[in-house]
């Protein structure tokens, strides 16, 4: 199991699922900000193609990644019935294309069990954990992972946003 951040081991972490395809999975939403409705992106030149591009929320530049892109898993429609998960990484907004979310809900930091050794190495790579709620099991994604500088859907290091080059 995961052991909770130091200090109270007791302290729930809220959790945000939502589908990818016909999967869900999760994501702690420590640093989620928002969720709003996907509505186009302007597309960035040279960027990886797991970038969608940039969004203008109410004069906060966002980059926009195609999650299922990210994490090997093909691409999603990009549809009106799409949501962005916003949050802010290491000082950047970041936004993450959903085709929806399911739920936010609290839960113990230990019930995240660990990833199982034998899953393969581009699916544990962007996992936390995995946690067993209300009789489903549920891949928690760990951010730092999914929006590392890797462009291949296989590594993941700090870093993946466009330059901000002038």
């Amino acid at each position: 199991m995961l052991s909770a951040a130091e200090g109270d081991e007791s302290q729930a972490l809220l959790v945000s699922t939502f589908y990818l395809g016909d999967k869900s999975y999760g994501l702690p939403t420590t640093h989620v900000q928002e969720i709003v409705r996907f509505r186009g992106v302007t597309p960035v030149h040279h960027a990886p193609p797991f970038i969608l591009g940039v969004v203008n929320l109410r004069g906060k530049i966002v980059t926009v990644f195609d999650l299922a892109a990210r994490t090997g898993l093909g691409r999603l429609a990009q549809t009106s019935e799409g949501r962005v998960i916003i949050f802010e990484w290491h000082g950047e907004h970041v936004g993450l294309l959903v085709d929806d979310v399911i739920d936010v809900f609290p839960v113990e930091p230990t019930s995240i069990a660990q990833v199982p050794a034998n899953m393969p190495e581009v699916q544990s790579t962007y996992l936390l954990g995995i946690l067993s709620h209300e009789g489903r099991l549920i891949p928690i994604l760990n951010e730092d992972a999914v929006l590392g500088d890797d462009e291949s859907p296989h590594g993941a290091s700090h870093g993946a946003l466009p330059d901000r080059k002038g």
